[in-house]
């Protein structure tokens, strides 16, 4: 059994030893003492030694220097002019005047014939518009029915200026686009 001892203590000193190197116990290196340390350590207190110098306190002659008379601004450059900048020529912003609505001059008969087309065409536009409703669209359908209510919008409108010739084109217009529209569904 003591054989079998010594081979284990081998064993156990050889991890020992391995354990200790890998930790780093052995590589690291002791700190090395400074003088600089030393003072900040162990300050030196002066020794406080009493004296009688509170009794004697000197007298000191206090003389006041009276205040000069009032100060004077002493200016470097001169002042600068003031100066009034010119009136403007141009008179103040006003409201422009809309602008004359130019419509050409339509007879008794052409512009009772603008006006039923007008008609007509808003009608066929509704009618066609009303068809797309509760309906899925695609996007090219939707940007169509969105080109048709502008231009059924501006003959509206066209109609209230009483520009009858402008209101037949657009209706005109919103028809062809709102049947072409009625046609894709």
């Amino acid at each position: 059994m003591a054989g079998t001892r010594v081979p284990q203590n081998a064993l156990f000193l050889s991890l020992f030893f391995l354990v200790l190197f890998t930790t780093g116990c052995a590589s690291q290196r002791r700190p090395k003492f400074r003088m600089t340390n030393l003072a900040l350590a162990h300050p030196i207190v002066p020794i406080a030694v009493p004296d009688n110098s509170a009794a004697t306190v000197p007298d000191l002659e206090i003389n006041e220097v009276p205040m000069p008379p009032t100060l004077a601004v002493v200016r470097v450059a001169p002042a600068k002019p003031r100066v009034i900048p010119p009136p403007t020529s141009a008179p103040p912003y006003t409201a422009k005047p809309p602008e004359p609505i130019m419509t050409p001059e339509l007879s008794t008969e052409e512009l009772s014939t603008a006006k039923g087309e007008t008609q007509q065409n808003l009608t066929v536009t509704d009618r066609n518009l009303a068809l797309t409703k509760g309906k899925r669209l695609s996007s090219s359908q939707s940007d169509l029915v969105s080109q048709v209510r502008g231009f059924e919008d501006s003959a509206r409108e066209a109609v209230r200026d009483g520009d009858w010739s402008r209101a037949r084109d657009l209706a005109k217009k919103a028809a062809v686009l709102s049947q072409e529209l009625a046609s894709s569904l």
